[in-house]
């Protein structure tokens, strides 16, 4: 019994193995089955990228199963009512073969999760999630980004720091740069605040790697090109349509760059539109050039070689050329100034600009009138004529009539299946040439889906409008789209899928050039008030017209079409700048709707709140002009040539021109006289734990800080004041610094005194050289906070 026993269990087992033997293949089989794709996904530039702007994603992948044709989707959360933003590029893959991909995206505030896909017929093959949260740059650190064929030379810049205020200590987070990233797509580079090119051969750079960078540039970027030992592959080889500087040739020579003497190879530099940044007319050591709200820097000497990458003067002047770029990250990170903006362009952006919209006052009496008719008129009059049975004919002829006359009421507001709001800002030269920056909100008339695809020449962005939406880490993605993107190059086009009626995208456009027709203007000061004439000569009548010296602003009213107005000892509407007097209007129409509605229908009022939110939007591309400027606010139109695939459209136009004029300040007797807020103040040296917040006007920190007044060199100064500076709303500040003006002819500083609020100096050359004056303040946040000084001149044609 127990020998069948043993032989049975023996043959049990045996049959039982030989019938999982299938099954344990299909396991076997099933574990070693690959997925239909390898996916590896990197975010940013090295693994570094600046939150609420593009971010490059890099996606690396295999196809498995099959060739592959389709697209690459990112998706991203939208917003806190659970949509998303996709963003795509059409690619094409051999089974087997490694391929790339970079799709740069931008992601709300907090909001961490992303989702790529494999689309193929509209049918996702795969999907793959992943995250975007670590190697977020600080707000208080600069990001920027390198090109050169030496890295080592250039490796102390990872070391620089400085401080923003005295409890915020800020830094440089260095990445590396390549042709591909930069001229892939303009997009890729966005989180960029600053690009050096260092000891690189321009030559390989070509019209693509040009487009992106100015169009970087134009958006805020600081662009600084190294020559000096390394000139015959920087700036021999740049594109002189991009940048017209030239060398003719290096010297070697002992220079102070910072603090140290230093022996340096440097080119002889000679740029006709830019400035001098840093050392003198006679040997400039680094030249600056205005390009939209950026910048380009050009340095004399090479900034990664011996004995420059071995002086501790190598971050001091690195330090000293970032410093407009270090301003600007406190004012954006601690004043609001990034936010305020973001909110002004998304407000002109998602309204519609009809004025004539039908009261409820109008509305009632209508229907009122109609009730009458109705109800009491028409009853009695067929009673009268005893034509009762005709009320069948008449009741509906009357509904008729009246629906067609409450229909052309709302003429007015009625729009075609596309709303495009277009709202532009063109800076023109003294020839009319200039370059439309265009803010545009997008929408549809019903619930629909839209296409739109801009021209190759335009930058085109979707701006998303929940910046201060706070996205959870566990949030999940959800399935309906709010925004498509889809990239071709630095081409696209943007798709709305289910829009709800009159939900307005915005959008932002960089490129499109014009020229346009000048305004003919001559001003000049008298007793400190303007006088002059201007003729409106561009064909379209101009809503508001400012002129703009420094923080001065006049405001001239309306002009319309061809007509010439002469001005007649007009004062200053603002001496506190552009942004505030933006903010003095808004402020006038809400005074005026909390105590006086009636004052609303005056013609002072009419969009009055668009007017201030376009100027406000406008001061942020005057950031970094000095010069005299008249702002023109019209409705001319815009054509960006933007395809809606042949949907008619209702289009409003805002059309703002910022066109460079003239100020003849001189009096009757031929002296000139400027005006408090005429010249700037520009820094001139600065403790590391002291600076500039430009957008408020205040000094903050502890320590020195040195201003440079530069006034023309063919005057002659005979009468200066020192002023005590206001903030943006015109208040000054408690005076408690320590104030000093350097004398040249004692090659030392004087301590000055402001306690009328100004002190006029005198023997005003021993504080003059090359028509430079110097001030140095000595500041103390815990003693108070200090405003910019202003000064006076008064002077005679040399």
């Amino acid at each position: 019994m127990k020998s069948f026993l043993k032989k049975f269990f023996v043959s049990f087992m045996a049959v039982l193995f030989f019938m999982t033997l299938p099954l344990m293949d299909v396991k076997a089989r099933a574990e070693d089955k690959k997925e239909s794709f390898d996916v590896r996904i990197s975010s940013g530039i090295e693994g570094k990228f600046r939150a609420l702007k593009y971010i490059p994603i890099t996606v690396e992948f295999t196809s498995n199963e099959k060739d592959f044709k389709g697209e690459v989707e990112i998706r991203v959360t939208g917003n806190a009512n659970g949509s998303y933003d996709a963003y795509s590029k059409e690619v094409s893959a051999t089974q087997g073969e490694a391929n790339k991909v970079v799709i740069p995206i931008k992601m709300s505030e907090g909001s961490s999760k992303i989702s790529v896909n494999f689309v193929e017929n509209g049918k996702v093959l795969y999907e793959k999630k992943g995250l975007v949260s670590s190697g977020r740059v600080s707000e208080a650190n600069l990001l920027l980004g390198v090109l050169t064929d030496d890295q080592t030379g250039l490796s102390y810049i990872g070391s620089t720091s400085f401080e923003l205020n005295p409890d915020q200590k800020g830094g440089i987070e260095k990445v590396k740069l390549d042709e591909n990233i930069i001229g892939e797509n303009n997009l890729n580079i966005d989180g960029l605040d600053v690009i050096i090119i260092n000891n690189y051969n321009m030559a390989n750079l070509k019209d693509e790697h040009y487009t992106t960078l100015n169009s970087w540039i134009n958006r805020g970027g600081l662009l600084i090109i190294g020559a000096g030992a390394n000139e015959g592959k920087t700036i021999n080889n740049i594109n002189k349509d991009f940048l017209n500087i030239k060398s003719s040739g290096v010297k070697e020579q002992n220079i102070k760059v910072v603090d140290d003497n230093l022996n340096l190879i440097t080119s002889s530099l000679s740029a006709s539109e830019g400035k001098v940044k840093f050392g003198s007319k006679e040997n400039p050591l680094a030249y600056s050039f205005s390009r939209g709200k950026g910048e380009i820097i050009v340095s004399a000497f090479d900034l990664g070689i011996e004995p420059l990458i071995s002086s501790k003067d190598a971050s001091k002047f690195l330090s000293t050329l970032l410093v407009s770029k270090i301003s600007e990250l406190y004012n954006k990170n601690y004043f609001g100034g990034f936010y305020q903006n973001t909110y002004r362009i998304q407000e002109i952006s998602s309204n519609i600009p009809i004025n004539n919209i039908v009261g409820t006052t109008p509305l009632i009496v209508v229907l009122a009138i109609y009730a009458i008719v109705i109800g009491i008129a028409l009853y009695i009059i067929l009673k009268k004529l005893n034509k009762r049975d005709l009320t069948w004919i008449m009741v509906p002829a009357i509904s008729i009539i009246f629906a067609i006359v409450i229909y052309f009421m709302g003429s007015s507001t009625r729009v075609n299946d596309i709303i495009l709001n277009q709202n532009s800002i063109i800076k023109v030269d003294k020839n009319g040439k200039g370059t439309a920056k265009g803010y545009l909100g997008i929408g549809t008339k019903y619930k629909d889906d839209v296409k739109i695809e801009k021209p190759e020449d335009l930058t085109m962005n979707y701006l998303i409008n929940d910046n201060y939406y706070y996205g959870g880490q566990e949030e999940k993605i959800s399935n309906k789209l709010r925004v498509k993107t889809t990239y071709n190059g630095n081409n696209s086009y943007f798709t709305f899928e289910d829009s709800d009626a009159l939900d307005m995208k915005s959008f932002e456009i960089i490129g499109k050039e014009q020229v346009l027709p000048t305004i003919e203007s001559s001003f000049n000061i008298n007793e400190g008030n303007l006088v002059g004439k201007v003729k409106n000569t561009i064909g379209y009548d101009i809503e508001k017209l400012l002129l703009v010296t420094g923080t001065s602003v006049w405001d001239l009213g309306n002009i319309e079409k061809d007509e010439e107005k002469d001005i007649s000892s007009k004062a200053i509407a603002s001496s506190y700048g552009l942004q505030p007097y933006s903010d003095t209007l808004s402020q006038n129409y809400y005074n005026a709707r909390w105590n006086n509605k009636d004052s609303l229908k005056s013609k002072e009022y009419k969009n009055i709140l668009r007017n201030a939110t376009m100027i406000g939007v406008a001061a942020e591309e005057l950031s970094s002009d000095k010069d005299v400027k008249l702002i023109a606010i019209t409705n001319m139109p815009m054509d960006y040539n933007v395809d809606f695939e042949g949907k008619s459209i209702s289009k409003f136009d805002t059309t703002v021109i910022i066109q460079d004029a003239e100020i003849d300040f001189k009096d009757k007797d031929g002296n000139y006289n400027f005006p408090e807020g005429y010249f700037n103040p520009e820094l001139d040296g600065t403790s590391t734990n002291v600076g500039v917040d430009e957008y408020n006007g205040y000094i903050y920190g502890s320590g020195e800080i040195v201003f440079r007044f530069d006034i023309p060199t063919n005057i002659e100064i005979v009468d200066l004041k020192i002023k005590q500076g206001v903030d943006r709303n015109g208040i000054g500040s408690s005076n408690t610094s320590e104030k000093y003006i350097y004398n040249y002819s004692t090659d030392s500083y004087e301590r000055i005194y402001l306690g009328q609020g100004y002190e006029k100096l005198k023997n005003v050359s021993d504080y003059v050289e090359n028509n430079s004056i110097k001030i140095k303040y000595v500041v103390d946040d815990l003693k108070g906070q200090e405003t910019l000084p202003r000064i006076s001149v008064k002077g005679r044609e040399k």
